[in-house]
């Protein structure tokens, strides 16, 4: 079966949403994914969708953030988000291909860096990303 990878259209917001609850088991309302990820202070975030025969099976996005750095200069960077591919499509590199189109917007938007938290280094090391220490949340 084809997967597509291609940007997500804004009528395509509610169904990206739903895709994250489902696979989560959780219930994430859509007023918070428009806040994080439409109405971002520094722009609407660039989201990917895989999708199999018009059908959701994975998500990643990139928030773009505002970082100033050591002389003042301000540099548009990226926060991944909502990195997930459907478990039953694991396997088929759609993670990296979603990754390649991520990196690809990115570059034409110009965001310099894209950061991020994650447990799953191993993965994001082979897209060639650098994991200058380790951090873990906890209640």
């Amino acid at each position: 079966m084809a997967i597509e990878i291609r940007l997500m259209q804004d009528n395509e917001a509610s169904r990206a949403n739903d895709f994250f609850n489902r696979i989560y088991n959780t219930n994430r309302s859509f007023e918070n994914f428009k806040w994080e990820f439409l109405d971002g202070p520094d722009g609407k975030a660039i989201y990917v969708l895989a999708l199999a025969n018009d059908t959701i099976v994975g998500i990643q996005c990139a928030i773009p953030l505002q970082f100033m750095d050591s002389t003042g200069k301000l540099i548009l960077t990226a926060k991944s988000e909502d990195t997930l591919v459907d478990p039953s499509y694991r396997g088929q590199k759609i993670f990296e291909r979603m990754y390649e189109l991520l990196f690809t917007e990115c570059k034409r938007t110009g965001i310099h860096y894209i950061w991020g938290f994650t447990p799953a280094l191993k993965a994001f090391e082979r897209l060639g990303f650098e994991v200058p220490f380790k951090s873990e949340q906890c209640l």
